[in-house]
């Protein structure tokens, strides 16, 4: 109820409750003075010496999804929810990993939002309706219903080549985001999922950081 917040608390809407970030930097041992072709001469240590490997590899749990709809005759301008279906959790028991977009057994995220979905899915009724003109107890974001977890792997190859002293130098290189082009599943990323859509819960495929990109960098440092 908009004109009385006090009667709901809940999460936030981009609530992620773990996040593990893998950073690292290595210089290979090539070149002048390292374990491998150290006795190379000064014109090629300039090819092989002096290259540097780094990586930033990000894991992250889901953020809640947003619920919304009214399976009855709603309030006017107020908001409502529908209720929840007692012993029915609104996530499905279909991992993120076994997910498979198009196919109907595999396909969803959540469990039927409505009856006509649950008769035609198979899938167990998650919600009900709460009755006209009426507030129903589904919480606008559950935080036991979430989205499916992001992983992105970004990593740079890099060598910095010395132009005076080492005052200046020439920083030559490669990047590539999302190098495993990985992705993930996620029914809406903003917004309401509305439970009265014959579509509630259905997966689409997403990427954070959108598909992989490779690109070439030349810089000078001074």
């Amino acid at each position: 109820d908009p004109y009385d917040r006090h009667l709901e608390k809940l999460i936030a809407r981009f609530d992620t409750p773990q996040t593990a970030v893998l950073s690292y930097s290595y210089q290979l041992p090539f070149g002048k003075g390292k374990k491998f072709l150290g006795g190379t001469n000064k014109a090629a240590d300039a090819f092989v010496g002096g290259w540097t490997f780094s990586g930033t590899h990000r894991f992250e749990s889901g953020t809640p999804v947003p619920i919304g709809g009214a399976l009855s005759q709603g309030i006017p301008t107020i908001g409502v929810q529908p209720n929840v279906n007692p012993g029915v959790r609104a996530r499905s028991n279909v991992s993120c990993g076994s997910m498979v977009y198009g196919n109907p057994q595999k396909d969803y995220l959540l469990n039927a939002g409505n009856a006509l979905e649950a008769s035609l899915t198979h899938r167990p009724l998650a919600y009900i309706p709460e009755g006209d003109f009426q507030l129903g107890n589904a919480p606008e974001l559950d935080s036991h219903a979430r989205q499916c977890g992001n992983e992105s792997d970004d990593i740079t190859l890099f060598k910095d080549i010395p132009l005076h002293q080492e005052r200046v130098r020439l920083r030559l290189g490669a990047d590539a985001f999302n190098v495993f082009n990985r992705h993930s599943w996620q029914i809406v990323q903003f917004g309401t999922n509305a439970v009265s859509d014959p579509h509630f819960g259905e997966i689409t495929p997403f990427q954070v950081e959108e598909a992989r990109v490779l690109q070439l960098h030349l810089r000078l440092v001074f």
